[in-house]
């Protein structure tokens, strides 16, 4: 249960800054886009990202990707609990030889 209560809190958190992080993305890679011509001019600032984007791909271009963000993320976030919970065994373990 706390894995799909954990994954679906990751899904909105997610979800919720993805068109933050395309828009970032975008404007990380707009010099190699320009050279292969599918940017024409390079974006002023981030607010003028955001602007080309929803005028020049639509409101759901903001998201693509983030499927498989959200997708690539359930896998760690099922392991991270498994690998604390060794962590801290392994930590009661050294405890309890160093105070022998």
């Amino acid at each position: 249960m706390d894995f799909v209560m954990a994954g679906m809190v990751a899904a909105m958190s997610k979800t919720t800054v993805a068109s933050i992080e395309r828009v970032k993305l975008l404007l990380q890679n707009q010099g190699e886009m320009i050279k292969r011509g599918q940017l024409h001019q390079p974006y002023k600032d981030v607010g003028d990202g955001f602007k080309r984007v929803l005028r020049e791909e639509g409101l759901f271009s903001f998201w693509r990707g983030n499927q498989t963000s959200v997708i690539r993320y359930f896998p760690t976030q099922d392991k991270s609990p498994r690998l604390k919970q060794k962590h801290t065994k392994n930590e009661e373990l050294d405890l309890k030889q160093d105070s022998i």
